[in-house]
């Protein structure tokens, strides 16, 4: 694969922009339905365009994904593929050792040995009960609970953890990626963790949420355990309504939880338990409500301090959040920066249409763009003023690692080069907040890359430099998946954040086509 080229804001490519699609349906399906197998292999330094700085040398980016989505000829919706964990190991001589392996739950051991879905997922079903006669009785006789852990990775106390929503995390040995068994640190979490945690740097603390959601309550249990897995904080409040939670934000004092207004269906919940539908299609926005962000005292105790936002949004993600004090040192407002949406419709991820149709984005989009926005939260007046920080949709937005609770001025994500288009990514950028809020000219705050000819950009990794001061000193790492029936292949691209449009100054071929991931993580080199 040639290096993928730069591409100015606002370009189009005929190739993948010339009409209302931008994407090539048979090139996306091959990326997302991709399937994974074991991998060990180096890449030597010969093979790589460029070079990778010496600073990331003897360090590893890891990358969770669902690596197997399709089974017995039928698709299941992306989130319920199996979890398949990259680790790409830079060693001292400028080469690359590429390592792949599932996580290896019970759900996968039984799906991939059988060949066929035996587990009812988020959403998709073993039998369609509208194709198949007695579908909905193999449907309600199907385990419900798949363990798939595909969705992060995080190091942790000597281990890699592999997340996802429903259930405890897996952990994995760092240098075979050999499942270890599941994660409790030391049986201090008892209930689904999500795949979204958060690291507090200066206090050394990973921060996990298991969110139990109910008909008129959701409760939350936030814990935070050191760089040895010893619980040193565990904090429960309830929160008064009906939410789903993907992700949540940290600051020095609060945990911040996007409670969007949500309408769970009673039928649909009845039909999903019953075998007639899924889960996922039982929830739905409330755009009659306006949504709250709470903001829970990580000391002391209290309650949750609702804010209402004014109107209805949801956001699956967010970039990164601060405390603004007053003169006496007390916190007056919290900044939050998320990936906002004024409508969204649950099932449609990644394009999923059944487990008998062809992938399409283009029904992922939604009408309304997602939007990277600066929310700010008024304390004392429980107000939210709402400001967009760039013209790009944004989503899997990344910050500097250890300023994340503690301010952070450039935001990274993944994007499409048209303003007001979300999906499918192909092009990368980094706003530079400060001066999206000083300045009227959005365009001007936002540096993007497009890798170009259709396609498609993974989410993007900051690795700060470890001897720079500058917050935005260090190199940006991403997957570039190129799903052309002639030349399938993927590429990771090393890009110096601080000249993220000159393009990769490292690009490293994989020579085969691996599944795409979601979320990714930098385990720097051990001391």
């Amino acid at each position: 694969m040639d290096t993928p080229r730069a591409a100015t804001q606002g370009a189009s490519h005929p190739a993948d922009l010339g009409g209302a699609r931008h994407y090539d349906l048979d090139a996306y399906n091959a990326v997302i339905r991709a399937r994974a197998a074991d991998l060990d292999e180096r890449i030597p330094a010969s093979a790589i365009e460029g070079a990778v700085p010496a600073a990331l040398r003897g360090g590893a980016y890891l990358l969770n994904g669902p690596g197997l989505v399709e089974l017995g000829g039928r698709l299941m919706h992306p989130f319920d593929g199996h979890g398949f964990v990259r680790a790409l190991r830079f060693d001292e001589g400028g080469g690359v050792r590429l390592q792949g392996r599932f996580v290896d739950t019970m759900a996968y051991r039984i799906e991939a040995s059988e060949g066929t879905i035996r587990y009812r997922g988020l959403g998709t079903l073993v039998a369609d009960p509208k194709r198949r006669r007695g579908g909905w009785l193999d449907n309600l006789r199907a385990p419900s609970s798949k363990d798939v852990a595909n969705t992060a990775i995080v190091p942790w106390n000597g281990r890699l953890l592999a997340l996802w929503e429903g259930g405890l995390p897996h952990a994995l040995d760092p240098e075979t990626l050999e499942t270890l068994g599941h994660e409790s640190f030391g049986s201090t979490i008892d209930a689904p963790y999500l795949a979204h945690t958060r690291v507090d740097h200066p206090r050394g603390r990973l921060v996990g949420l298991s969110p139990r959601p109910g008909a008129r309550a959701t409760a939350l249990t936030f814990t935070e355990h050191d760089g040895a897995g010893k619980l040193v904080c565990r904090r429960e409040a309830s929160i008064p309504e009906f939410t789903i939670i993907h992700d949540f934000a940290i600051t020095e004092r609060f945990y911040v939880v996007f409670a969007a207004a949500m309408r769970p269906d009673p039928k649909a919940f009845l039909r999903a338990k019953f075998g007639l539908g899924t889960m996922i299609d039982a929830v739905g926005l409330d755009r009659a409500r306006a949504s709250t962000v709470y903001l829970v005292p990580r000391e002391g105790g209290g309650p949750a301090l609702p804010i209402s936002l004014g109107r209805s949004l949801f956001a699956i993600h967010h970039a990164s959040a601060h405390d603004l004090v007053g003169p006496d040192g007390r916190p007056i407002a919290v900044v939050f920066d998320s990936c906002c949406l004024e409508e969204f419709e649950f099932g449609r991820e990644f394009g999923y249409r059944g487990t008998d149709r062809r992938l399409d984005p283009g029904i992922a989009r939604g009408p309304a763009g997602q939007l990277l926005t600066r929310l700010r939260l008024d304390i004392e007046g429980r107000r939210a003023k709402a400001a967009p920080l760039s013209p790009y949709c944004v989503d899997f937005p990344r910050v500097h690692p250890t300023r994340d609770g503690y301010g952070c001025r450039y935001v990274y994500g993944a994007t499409t080069d048209v303003p007001g288009v979300s999906f499918p990514f192909n092009a990368i950028l980094r706003v530079d907040c400060a001066r999206a809020e000083a300045e009227s000219d959005l365009a001007a705050a936002s540096t993007l890359w497009a890798p170009g000819d259709g396609r498609l950009c993974g989410e993007p990794v900051f690795v700060p430099d470890p001897e720079g001061d500058d917050e935005a000193a260090g190199w940006v790492l991403v997957m570039i998946y190129d799903g052309d029936a002639d030349a399938a292949t993927t590429v990771l691209c090393v890009l110096d954040a601080q000249r993220l449009d000159a393009g990769p100054i490292a690009s490293v071929d994989l020579d085969l086509l691996l599944p795409y991931g979601f979320h990714g993580n930098w385990a720097p080199a051990k001391a």
